[in-house]
């Protein structure tokens, strides 16, 4: 996500000037270890925690579900992601549902 900024300022009696900015956000942080590599069956409701390596210029970064480009997660064998939740720069909450997952084994 890009945000720009415009501010006006007075540098002196009569003079007057525009400042443009770009403000970016961090690059994509490198996930490394998430809570639970192990998820049971038929679970309405499975909360994971995602880890990324600790680096000053990436992390997690998702300002709200409406924008249209926003931090995504998917899984296979019947797991869906129910709610991405970003907490802090190194880390991401995923809230997961295992309801359609087979009974057989765990995931």
């Amino acid at each position: 996500m890009t945000m720009w900024t415009v501010q006006q300022y007075s540098a002196g009696s009569n003079q007057w000037g525009v400042q443009a900015a770009k403000v970016m956000a961090p690059p994509p942080a490198t996930p490394t270890s998430v809570s639970r590599p192990i998820l049971p069956s038929r679970r309405p409701s499975v909360v994971l925690s995602v880890t990324a390596r600790r680096r000053q210029d990436r992390g997690f970064f998702d300002p709200d579900p409406s924008f249209g480009c926003h931090m995504a997660a998917t899984f296979d064998g019947g797991v869906t992601v129910t709610e991405p939740r970003t907490t802090l720069r190194r880390r991401s909450r995923l809230t997961v549902s295992t309801v359609g997952a087979p009974t057989d084994r765990t995931r």
